[in-house]
């Protein structure tokens, strides 16, 4: 827990740093993309060195979404009644396809400015998610210990591993998403303030939660390996 607690600290310290300095300089050059920041202080070489960073960064994310939509459209699927799209392999691969090509493709044309009602609807979905299992773990009277059953399975370290370098990687995805936010903001350095300072404040909860869910583990777990 003390080397977690470490890292989180570092992690959440690293992007407010950073982030700040690209966001600073993205508002001097009066552009608002992640490659144009590089661009000018890098030039090709650097944008080339940035580009296969994000596709190394992005591969495990989106195979990591990728899985995600597989699961979740084949407990879909077991809902309606269709349980041999779950069941077969042919049934799978088409879910991952058929939502990638009419969801997630349409998705990916938008800028940021123009996903707020999609983030909205996102958060309104966790938001229930969240009181849904609070509620049944409270109506059930034995709290998390049968989703503790679960995340107690036996694991090996290096089974870990992908899922933890995952996590760390996403941490810093914040800092190509945040530069195009500059549109929607005054120019200059006014708008570089506003920014920052809502870069703050999201990985201060960020960190909060990160913090929480390790320490209520611990707690939950009572340093059970």
């Amino acid at each position: 827990m003390p080397v977690g607690i470490v890292i989180c600290l570092l992690i959440a310290l690293a992007n407010n740093y950073t982030s700040a300095i690209l966001v600073r300089d993205a508002a001097r050059l009066r552009v608002s993309g992640y490659e144009e920041v590089v661009f000018a202080g890098g030039g090709r070489v650097g944008l080339n060195f940035a580009r296969a960073a994000l596709v190394i960064l992005l591969f495990g994310t989106l195979c990591g979404c990728l899985a995600a939509i597989e699961e979740t459209g084949a407990r879909a699927s077991e809902l309606a009644g269709l349980q041999w799209l779950g069941a077969t392999y042919a049934g799978r691969a088409s879910l991952i396809g058929t939502i990638t090509v009419t969801v997630l493709l349409p998705l990916s044309l938008y800028s940021l400015g123009e996903l707020e009602i999609v983030s909205l609807i996102g958060f309104a979905m966790m938001v229930i998610i969240s009181c849904y299992v609070v509620a049944l773990a409270v109506a059930s009277g034995h709290g998390l210990s049968g989703a503790s059953e679960q995340l107690l399975s036996a694991e090996s370290v290096l089974e870990q591993l992908p899922e933890a370098a995952s996590t760390f990687g996403y941490a810093f995805y914040i800092q190509p998403c945040a530069l195009p936010l500059l549109r929607t903001l005054p120019p200059g350095d006014d708008g570089a303030r506003v920014l920052i300072r809502a870069l703050r404040l999201t990985f201060s909860l960020t960190l909060l939660a990160y913090l929480a869910v390790g320490i209520g583990g611990l707690v939950l777990f009572d340093g059970d390996p």
